[in-house]
Order: C-alpha cells, then structure tokens, then sequence
C-alpha cells in the first residue's frame, strides 16, 4: 500500500474531508515524481542551504568588519539575513517528519504540538525570508543607479538613516501577512482508526477553505510584489547601470592616460565656473589655475574639500595639485560591479523560477505538476539566496581580504 492509498483510507476513516489536508500535492503514486519529491526535499535544498548559511554567515562577520557607514553595506546586511531566514525556514524539519510519517505526528499530544509550533516559526522563516530576499536587491539596483548617475547627490539622497528606515519598514510590514497566513492553518489531534494511534495533523482552515477567492487574491497580491514586479525594477536599473558602465568603459578606452578628469574633475569646485584645468598623462595630479573674472577664492591650504562630503579631503601640494587616491577609485568601481553583478544573477534566477508559478493554473496547484514547481522554486530561491557569498568573493578584493583576515584570525586562535 503505498502514500496515496494509506492518506485516502485515513482520510475516509477520519471525520474529515481530504481538502482539509496540508500538502496533499506531496503524494504521488507515480515512481518518478517521488524520486524527484525525495531528491530536492533531502538532498538537494538542505545541501544548497546549508552551504548557503554558511557564506551569508561569513558574509555579516565581514560586514560586521567593515561598518556600516555605507548604505549599500546596509542593504547587503539586511539581504544576508533574509537569505538565512529564508534557508533555515525552508527546511522545515516538521513538515519533513510529516510527510516521512504519512501526513501525520505519530507522537504524543505534548510533542505534536511542540512540532507544529515550530512548523509554523519555520514557516514564518521560509515566508518572511523569501519576501525579504527578492524585494531588498531593488533597493541596492536604485542605490548603485544613483551612484552611478548621481555620484555627487548619492550620500544626500540615500543616507544610512533612510536605509535603516527602508529596511526597518519592510520587516515590520510583512508582521500581518504573516498572521494571516498562519490563520490559514490549525492543530488537529485525531484518532487514526488505520493506525489506532493519535495523530497530530497540520490541516487548512475554514478561513481558507470558505473563502477560497479571498485567499488567492492575497497569495497572488503577495506573489506579484515579491517576484514579477521586483524582478521588472531590478531588470530595468540593472539595464540602466550597465549601460552607464560600458559608457565608461568606452570612455577610459579612448582616454587612457587621462582618466584622472572623469574621477576628480567634479571635486575641483572652489576654482570658480572660469577655472581651467590640466590633465597630467601619468594620473598622479590635477591642478587649476584661476582666472580673473572668478567669484572664488581657493587660497593655498593643505587639503581641498569638496562641498557635499565634507568628510573626504585630497591633499594638495604646494603648487594646488591635487593628489589621487587610485586605490579608493578602484574600490568604488568593485563596489559597483559586485552589486550590479549580484542584481544580474537575481534577475535571471527569480525570472526562471517565477515563469512556472505565473503559467501554472492555480486549479493544478494539488497534483504532481504543483509538487514539482514548488519544489523547483524554492530550490531557486535556494540557489539565489545562497549565490551572493560567491559573487562577493570572486568580484571583491576587499571583501576577500577581509575575509581572508577573518580566517587566520580563527586558525591562530586555535
């Protein structure tokens, strides 16, 4: 006798319907779709997750090193946590023990319960994480277009506040979905006359099941905003920033030795609009020279500081040159190419992974078709919660000297 007809005569049996039953969609009487139930419920995920929970671990010890003085640090922080969240709650060890014992917890009441409680905080992870994960890269896509666009205006419109604020909100706001959600579902303790056992059981709710309509607006609302429309905002900045990108490329090119204009050329403001400027071929200074109908005064002084970062100042020489920094010019170019290529790998992955879901009919959900593009989603948002360490580390030379560090901090404390 195998799953299906054991769930069928326990469910008949039951003073139940079978709709009542939680991941129905799960059992199979097919050989092949069970192999493939089998292979991404035990293999497959938890071996990508905990992989997975393992760089976004390194990847906040790094962080952590770092600071959080950049609001794209802030950004990264709040998408490594969502990322665990989403990989631990995704392997639900209840719901594994579940679907290994016939659909039910063959335990006492107490440890039943003790299950399901933690079924549903593992749901709560899984949910929350995932929402998290695919809305945050937008906020990094708009940061980077900024810095990219609007480098002199990027630490006046997204400041540290306002991306603790952004991230802040985005939490809390998820708080009633997830009360909601949760009331889709209770606690049964029934006796199982096939087994002549209690058994705990995880079932749908008459809030779902009586109104069916209301449910798949919300779930479909829920899935709009945190997979096709983030994906489309990604996509577009994405596209925008690469552009800009190659625009440079092009430009440092044809200019080779004279790319000190393109980096410094915004911060020489004190030398009036009529000032001029000489560009050096070896990209070690630039200086100006005022003319005699300029409004400014840039008297002789050991730094220049530029007016909208008033924290960062450039040495000067005695004749007004202003020194380059070519390792903070390098770093913010990294910086731009990490994240832009974190938000391309974003857009492909949630783009496959969502196409099944938006083409699937909803009607199809409970069968072997439903299983199958589930399980391949959250294999997906696996992959893609689990990406980003990669990417920080092959594309990042600080992160991996920082990390580096980090390492043979450990191995000598040992």
């Amino acid at each position: 006798m195998d799953d299906l007809d054991i769930l069928n005569q326990t469910s008949g049996l039951l003073p139940l319907d079978p709709k009542y039953f939680y991941y129905l969609r799960y059992v199979s009487s097919d050989a092949n779709v069970k192999i493939f139930i089998f292979v991404f419920s035990y293999l497959s995920i938890p071996v990508i997750s905990l992989f997975g929970i393992i760089g976004n671990a390194m990847t906040l010890s790094v962080l952590i090193r770092h600071g959080f003085r950049k609001s794209y640090n802030i950004f990264i922080l709040a998408l490594a946590i969502a990322d665990t969240l989403f990989l631990v709650g995704v392997n639900n060890i209840p719901r594994i023990l579940l679907l290994a014992d016939k659909f039910g917890f063959f335990y006492t009441r107490a440890e039943s319960l003790t299950l399901y409680v933690v079924f549903i905080v593992q749901i709560g992870m899984e949910l929350n994480g995932k929402y998290m994960s695919m809305i945050i890269p937008t906020f990094v896509a708009v940061e980077r277009f900024v810095a990219v666009y609007f480098p002199l205006h990027l630490k006046s419109l997204i400041t540290c506040r306002r991306a603790r604020l952004a991230v802040s909100v985005l939490f809390v706001s998820w708080i009633p979905a997830n009360i909601y959600f949760f009331m889709l579902m209770r606690f049964d303790y029934l006796l199982n006359p096939v087994s002549n056992t209690s058994v705990g059981y995880i079932m749908r709710s008459d809030l779902m099941l009586n109104h069916a309509n209301v449910y798949k607006v919300i779930s479909g609302f829920f899935f709009m905003i945190s997979g096709p429309i983030p994906v489309i905002v990604v996509t577009a900045f994405c596209v925008a920033i690469g552009v800009k990108i190659q625009s440079i490329k092009n430009q440092r090119r044809h200019l080779k030795n004279y790319t000190t204009i393109v980096y410094f050329s915004n911060y020489v403001q004190c030398a009036g609009k009529n000032a001029t400027l000489d560009i050096y071929p070896k990209n070690e200074h630039i200086t100006y020279q005022q003319t005699p109908n300029t409004k400014y005064n840039c008297e002789k002084s050991s730094t220049l500081e530029h007016r909208n970062e008033k924290n960062i100042k450039f040495p000067m020489t005695s004749n007004g040159a202003v020194k380059i920094d070519h390792r903070q010019k390098e770093s913010v170019s990294q910086t731009t190419i990490t994240l832009f290529s974190m938000c391309v790998v974003y857009a492909v992955i949630v783009t496959a992974s969502s196409l099944p879901s938006i083409i699937l009919n909803r009607n199809n959900w409970e069968s072997d078709t439903g299983a199958l593009v589930e399980l391949s989603t959250q294999l997906a948002v696996c992959i893609n919660c689990s990406s980003n360490f990669l990417i920080y580390v092959t594309m990042n030379k600080s992160f991996r000297t920082t990390l580096k560090q980090i390492l043979s901090f450990t191995e000598n404390g040992r």
